[in-house]
């Protein structure tokens, strides 16, 4: 008779080993969709961080080369190589962000880099030479160029993100 319990005991023990083991690898998958969501939207996450980091860098990088113009009115002319290759070094931090830009906002980069390097040559040799011809218009009117293109590609991320973060 203990026997036949026991037996009757296995057979109603192995269905329910069944159900439970079907419930555990339901429960595992809804783990793991669970995880990979959440690992989706860790990386959506970084990526709105990302853009607004750069639109952050963006407006810093404005800013500077509004006190580069200022300091050139003012003949503030010692500080204007230092400021001018910060706002290269923003440019390039920009350029380097992980958004995705466009070749024709690349190329505004990359022109962009290239006027303020190439600005801040010629004021550290000028400086460096005592020319008491640092300042002329075409200087100015260069910085304002490219405070303009880099404030057009700044509303155009910033669409962009916009129209992103709307979707979600």
């Amino acid at each position: 008779m203990t026997s036949q319990i026991a037996d009757y005991a296995t057979l109603i023990g192995l269905p329910i080993t069944i159900i439970g083991l079907v419930v555990a690898l339901l429960q595992i998958r809804k783990v793991k969709k669970s995880s990979e969501l959440s690992t989706l939207a860790i990386k959506g996450f970084r990526k709105d961080l990302t853009n607004y980091n750069t639109i952050g860098l963006f407006a810093e990088t404005l800013t500077s080369i509004s006190e580069i113009k200022k300091l050139i009115r003012t003949n503030s002319y010692i500080y204007v190589p230092d400021k001018l290759h910060e706002v290269r070094l923003k440019i390039l931090s920009i350029q380097e962000s992980n958004i995705e830009f466009n070749r024709k906002q690349t190329n505004i980069f990359r022109d962009a880099i290239s006027t303020f390097s190439l600005l801040e040559s010629n004021y550290e040799h000028k400086l460096d030479n005592d020319d008491g011809s640092v300042i002329d218009t075409k200087v100015l009117d260069s910085i304002a160029e490219q405070s303009a293109t880099l404030k057009s590609v700044q509303i155009q991320i910033r669409k962009i993100i916009e129209e992103n973060h709307g979707k979600k």
